[in-house]
């Protein structure tokens, strides 16, 4: 009788551990999607059909999460869905701002997923500042596109700087210097392909 209970109770974290694989992957999947729907934004801003599969992917996106009880990515993509859709029904006009706003939840919420798959949590960093930035963004109060939080404390605040900025320098950190390099690739193949 106990080894039957143990071999159930095995078989269901072996089910756990194989849901929450293919959570990863649907997850990733979704990040990219996202990713390309920024690149259609660039180029056309209030565009129907992109923001239509945009919520329709955070919405599945969080959807998975709340099953997976992945709480932390559920919470962060609830806040987004609310954001874009004030911005599909004109409550506010997109801007390349909030373009950049979706690629650094991105960013995040790829960070999660790492998280995820090392260590079973959806740890996110600096958690209550991203959840306030993005509600902030909903309301239509200053917030910050790139969520980095300044060394004295200070949140880096912007109404629209837009998604480039006329600067011949960019400061990154030394430790995000891959991760950079790896979106950088990706965000060319992408627009390779979408030009194909």
């Amino acid at each position: 009788m106990v080894k039957v209970l143990a071999d159930e109770k095995n078989k269901s974290v072996y089910d756990r551990d194989s849901f929450v694989q293919d959570y990863i992957l649907e997850a990733g999947e979704y990040l990219s999607q996202l990713e390309e729907i920024c690149i259609g934004f660039t180029g056309d801003d209030r565009n129907e059909s992109l923001f239509k599969e945009l919520l329709r992917v955070l919405h599945t996106l969080k959807g998975t999460s709340r099953i997976m009880e992945f709480n932390k990515i559920e919470k962060v993509v609830h806040e987004t869905e609310n954001v874009f859709k004030k911005l599909s029904g004109n409550h506010f006009e997109i801007s390349r701002t909030y373009v950049t706003f979706l690629l650094n939840i991105v960013e995040i919420l790829r960070a999660a997923l790492k998280s995820v798959e090392q260590f079973g949590l959806d740890s996110i960093e600096n958690f209550d500042f991203v959840i306030e930035n993005i509600q902030n963004a909903c309301n239509g109060k200053p917030f910050s596109e790139d969520f980095k939080i300044n060394t004295n404390n200070e949140e880096n605040f912007s109404e629209d700087r837009g998604l480039f900025y006329d600067s011949k320098t960019i400061k990154v950190q030394l430790s995000d210097i891959n991760s950079v390099l790896q979106s950088f690739d990706k965000l060319i193949i992408r627009q390779i392909k979408l030009k194909n």
